[in-house]
């Protein structure tokens, strides 16, 4: 006669075994030939994005300056050389320094440093020519190339413009990049 009870065992065992593969997240399938067939489609991903005040968008991206590594801290006293459209300033570095000379003369003069190109900064009031601002660490701004203004090579430094609404749509795709536009000003 044959033992019931050892073939039982044997199919409960199994059904555990497939009840803990099953539940592990485990696949079990029969092994083919079949080639793997890549999506040659676009695909396209929209996501929405809850923007905070302090954030900005250059050439359609949007940063958090606070937290990127791409954004600096501009600090020193500037003076505004040039006013461009866009809220966009030609700005040189400046120095004032005191003068103890001879014979109890005193005086101050300015010394100037490197000019650079401030896109999109948000002054209230705007700054006139001839303006020298000192600046503690606000705004920031990231660095975005250089641009050739009036014979002479100089970096361009982007504050971003104020994001209007208080979300974003995100898309991503698996299209190729497509090559970056250079700004003329």
């Amino acid at each position: 006669m044959k033992n019931t009870t050892d073939s039982s065992a044997s199919f409960k065992w199994s059904i555990a075994a497939i009840v803990i593969v099953m539940a592990c997240g485990c696949r079990i399938e029969a092994q083919t030939n079949a080639v793997s067939i890549t999506n040659t489609l676009p695909v396209i991903t929209t996501n929405v994005w809850i923007v905070r005040p302090w954030y900005r968008e250059i050439n359609g991206q949007v940063y958090d300056p606070w937290q990127s590594a791409l954004w600096k801290p501009i600090k020193g006293m500037v003076e505004v050389k040039k006013v461009l459209p866009d809220n966009t300033y030609t700005c040189q570095w400046c120095e004032r320094r005191d003068v103890n000379g001879p014979r109890g003369t005193e005086g101050e003069y300015v010394v100037y440093g490197k000019k650079f190109v401030l896109c999109h900064w948000l002054s209230t009031p705007p700054p006139s020519i001839g303006e020298q601002i000192e600046f503690i660490g606000e705004p920031y701004a990231m660095y975005i190339g250089n641009t050739n203004l009036d014979g002479e090579v100089l970096p361009v430094w982007d504050c971003g413009n104020v994001i209007k609404s208080n979300t974003v749509t995100i898309t991503t795709t698996n299209y190729p990049p497509q090559p970056a536009t250079t700004k003329n000003l």
